[in-house]
């Protein structure tokens, strides 16, 4: 199952079910595949992220980090876990990471209690939680903010986490979605 895909320049990074398909799409090849479970096993990884030359992936193992040239990036040896996140939440699942203005956000989805995720937001200071006690569908960033899909309201953040706008009915109906956009109109 293919859960996201992150296109750069000449490649596209796959996440799927069971790790991340490097696509070379100038030699219109698979150049690698990432297994990023434990002793190199197949684990979904749900999206990655790029933040200046460094990869993030929201797994549902943790999140974890590399160097984008790191000619070893198919070992999981070589890519680093996120050990300090707040609540013992540094194992996952995370079903989302994105960048939005030098700021990663990532939400980590709590299966042990149905309306309860928790997004967060890494700055120099480390990890801050911005948003909890919701069902977040999806992570969007756009040129506007932070837009944050739950099973009730949208929500659009901006880098710090401070509220946008909150979006509880779309025409007079309550929604849930899976995905959204916003623009400088609103």
């Amino acid at each position: 199952q293919i859960n996201s895909a992150l296109f750069v320049p000449d490649y596209t990074y796959v996440s799927t079910n069971f790790g991340i398909v490097l696509i070379d799409l100038v030699k219109f090849e698979i150049k690698e595949t990432i297994l990023l479970g434990e002793n190199s096993i197949e684990s979904p990884v749900f999206e990655t992220t790029l933040k200046d030359d460094t990869l993030y992936a929201a797994t549902a193992n943790g999140l974890f980090f590399i160097d984008i040239d790191n000619p070893f990036i198919s070992s999981v040896n070589f890519w680093t876990k996120f050990e300090n996140l707040p609540d013992n939440h540094s194992n996952g699942p995370f079903t989302n990471v994105v960048e939005y203005k030098g700021f990663i956000f990532a939400n980590y989805r709590n299966e042990d209690s149905g309306n309860n995720d928790v997004v967060y937001r890494l700055d120099n200071d480390g990890w801050s939680s911005i948003l909890n006690n919701q069902t977040v569908r999806n992570l969007i960033s756009t040129s506007s903010g932070i837009i944050i899909c739950t099973n009730t309201p949208v929500f659009i953040r901006d880098e710090n986490g401070g509220t946008i706008r909150n979006i509880w009915q779309f025409n007079d109906q309550f929604f849930k979605a899976n995905d959204a956009i916003f623009d400088e109109d609103g």
